[in-house]
């Protein structure tokens, strides 16, 4: 369970917030990360099933026809509501 049950609860908390970017040298940082990352998923099988798993939509596998109305308006929409 999270501690932010609702949207409400969350902005609230979050109010004032700031977001903080790297400078150019914490940006090469982490794409070197990325680099090095992506290169071990895809050394490995089983990492790059589950990296894949995780960015595609679960209808990818069959054609665009075969979609329910309902999954093919969602995805119009731009989301789940």
């Amino acid at each position: 369970m999270t501690p932010y049950q609702d949207r409400h609860d969350l902005g609230r908390v979050t109010e004032g917030a700031r977001l903080h970017l790297p400078d150019i040298a914490g940006t090469r940082r982490l794409l070197r990360l990325t680099a090095v990352a992506e290169a071990r998923s895809h050394g490995s099988a089983a990492r790059t099933s589950e990296s894949r798993a995780w960015i595609t939509a679960p209808w990818a596998d069959r054609p665009y026809a075969s979609r329910s109305r309902r999954s093919a308006r969602r995805t119009r929409r731009g989301g789940c509501r």
